[in-house]
């Protein structure tokens, strides 16, 4: 197992805001902007076992982020539907916010 970037020695215990849907969202996640390489798939994957479920991706990583929570959902760390997975536009998308987005679902992101 990786070295985690903290030491963890319990679970993280969230607290969340309630949606509109009945759903609870995490207030506090995974920022992602320095997952960069191969190698930092380890992080999005061992922070989802340690607990964290909202993750907030930017569209130079998805590929990278995307493994890592694949990982944990095909081994069964973690179900899709826990997840609360965010991202941003690039200025020049904001014009046509569906296109922009369908880069996520071409690369497997179901939804967002």
């Amino acid at each position: 197992r990786p070295e985690p970037f903290i030491s963890l020695e319990k679970k993280i215990e969230a607290k969340y805001r309630l949606l509109n849907d009945g759903r609870k969202c995490p207030i506090m996640g995974l920022g992602t902007a320095l997952i960069k390489k191969e190698k930092d798939i380890e992080v999005v994957y061992q922070s989802i076992v340690d607990g964290v479920r909202l993750i907030d991706t930017c569209p130079s990583n998805e590929e990278f982020v995307g493994k890592g929570i694949k990982k944990a959902i095909t081994e069964g760390k973690v179900r899709r539907e826990e997840l609360f997975i965010v991202t941003k536009l690039e200025l020049e998308e904001k014009e046509d916010p569906e296109k922009a987005l369908s880069k996520y679902t071409g690369s497997g992101w179901r939804y967002l």
